[in-house]
């Protein structure tokens, strides 16, 4: 199972960082620029993603949480409102787009995502296991300033 830890300063820019314990790896998405930050703090080296390439990936973001999912209405106009669901205790708008391969519940009260599903073209679940209201420091979505740029795609 991953797991990770994501946060979003509900401004577009958004920390992301896996569980896998030989990477000390993370990413910070800047939706605004359109720019994908890839960190090794190890080897203090940043790797920069953006342009045409990235949009796709843009489509994906909205997974994370609805301030997100709000931000990239223009990329995701085919979602529609399907009403509202409780979801392991929490009250969730409910989102699906018309191929009904994918479904977002948000905590209406924290705008928190707490299930996602996809039915293709492979199958996951998404779920909440923990949210911390606790917002982290903005420096968690800047680029330190002693990382020299390693090249300009991930």
């Amino acid at each position: 199972m991953l797991t990770f830890t994501v946060s979003s300063d509900g401004r577009g820019h958004m920390f992301w960082k896996g569980n896998a314990k030989s990477n000390s790896e993370y990413a910070i998405f800047d939706i605004p620029e359109r720019k994908r930050y890839l960190l090794d703090p190890l080897k203090k080296i940043v790797s920069i993603e953006s342009g045409e390439a990235f949009v796709a990936e843009l489509k994906l973001l909205d997974d994370l949480d609805d301030q997100l999912f709000k931000y990239l209405n223009p990329f995701r106009a085919d979602v529609r409102l399907i009403g509202e669901k409780n979801i392991y205790g929490h009250k969730c708008k409910e989102w699906a787009e018309p191929s009904d391969k994918y479904y977002w519940w948000f905590d209406e009260k924290t705008g928190c995502l707490v299930r996602c599903e996809c039915k293709a073209p492979f199958s996951y679940i998404y779920r909440l296991k923990e949210w911390n209201a606790n917002p982290m420091p903005d420096a968690s979505f800047q680029i330190p300033k002693d990382y020299k740029v390693q090249s300009n795609s991930i």
